[in-house]
């Protein structure tokens, strides 16, 4: 089995998830131990408005990749393997 570019799709997601994960502690404890004011808030905003528009640019580039690709390409190895056989030591 040849392993896919979509590794690098899975591994994405990962890191999707633990930017997710710190930005509601973040979140917690701006709302949580911050100044209950107008800057707060629209730091708390700016900063919900900004990733989600990076995620959102980030889905439209990635979902417009062709993930199937193979991550190593067999014929490579084979062509190594021959002119390495071919040498005479």
């Amino acid at each position: 089995m040849i392993p896919t570019v979509a590794f690098f799709f899975y591994g994405y997601f990962f890191v999707l998830a633990v930017f997710v994960i710190f930005s509601l502690m973040i979140i917690y404890h701006l709302l949580r131990f911050g100044f209950f004011s107008l800057i707060n808030i629209t730091v708390i905003v700016a900063y919900l408005a900004v990733s989600f528009a990076l995620i959102s640019y980030s889905f439209t580039v990635i979902y417009g990749f062709d993930w199937s690709i193979q991550l190593m390409d067999p014929a490579i190895f084979s062509n190594i393997t021959d002119s390495v056989s071919a040498m005479k030591l």
